[in-house]
C-alpha cells in the first residue's frame, strides 16, 4: 500500500493508534520490490475497528506481518480468534452494505465454528420480521449454522409468511438451506412441513420433492 493509503488508514482508527511496527510495516510495503500480495481493508468504528487482510506480505524470503493480531496468521485470518463486536455493529447497521457485510462474515464465522456468529444471525430473524431483503440475507448465511434451532426457526417462518412477489425470494432462500442441511438433521421437518396447509401450496410442492429425494436416498 502507499505511504498515503497507510496514513489514511492509520488516521482512521481514531483513538486506535498503530504501533511503530505497524505502521513500518505498512509504509514499508509500499518500498520493497516483488511484493507479491497485500490486501487490506478497514472499517473504522467509533468505539472501535475491525480489519480484514487476505495475506502476509512477502519479499525475498522474508515474511512481512503487514497487522499484529493473533487472528492473522501466514495462512490468512483465523476466523475463530476474529474479533466480533464490530461484526456485529454491521448487523445492526442501517446502512445496507454494511448489513451484508455483517451478514457474511457471521457467515464464515458460524461455518469456522463460532457458535455465538450462528446464535446472533437466529436473532436477526426477530429484528427484521417484514424486511424481506435483509431475511433473505439472514436466510442464505444461516445455511453455515446447520443446528436444530436453526431447522426450528425456519420452520416457523415458512409458516409465519406468506408467498407474494415481495417474500417469494426469502421463502426460497429458507428451503434452499434446509436443503443442504444434512439429512439427519431436516428431513423429519421438511417432511412435516410438505403437507402443513399452513405453508403455501407452491412451497409444500417443492419441500415434498426434496423429502421424496431423501425416502430415495
Amino acid at each position: 500500500m502507499s505511504s498515503l493509503q497507510a496514513e489514511q488508514a492509520r488516521q482512521g482508527h481514531g483513538e486506535e493508534a498503530w504501533s511503530p511496527r505497524i505502521w513500518q510495516a505498512a509504509e514499508g510495503g509500499s518500498r520493497h520490490a516483488g511484493l507479491e500480495r497485500c490486501v487490506m481493508t478497514v472499517h473504522a468504528r467509533a468505539r472501535g475497528f475491525c480489519v480484514g487482510a487476505e495475506k502476509m506480505a512477502s519479499c525475498n524470503r522474508h515474511t512481512i506481518p503487514v497487522l499484529e493480531a493473533p487472528w492473522l496468521t501466514e495462512q490468512g485470518l483465523e476466523l475463530s480468534r476474529f474479533p466480533i463486536d464490530s461484526i456485529l455493529r454491521q448487523a445492526l447497521s442501517q446502512n445496507e452494505e454494511e448489513f451484508r457485510s455483517g451478514c457474511t462474515l457471521l457467515s464464515s464465522m458460524s461455518h469456522g465454528g463460532r457458535v455465538e456468529a450462528g446464535v446472533f444471525l437466529l436473532g436477526l430473524l426477530r429484528q427484521y420480521p417484514e424486511d424481506y431483503g435483509r431475511l433473505t440475507l439472514i436466510a442464505e448465511a444461516l445455511g453455515s449454522f446447520p443446528t436444530a434451532a436453526t431447522v426450528d426457526a425456519f420452520a416457523s417462518e415458512l409458516r409465519r409468511v406468506k408467498g407474494s412477489s415481495a417474500t417469494r425470494g426469502y421463502l426460497r432462500s429458507i428451503i434452499s438451506a434446509l436443503e443442504r442441511f444434512p439429512a439427519q438433521l431436516a428431513d423429519e421437518k421438511i417432511l412435516e412441513l410438505s403437507t402443513d396447509q399452513q405453508v403455501g401450496a407452491r412451497f409444500r410442492h417443492h419441500l415434498r420433492s426434496i423429502a421424496l429425494r431423501y425416502l430415495d436416498d
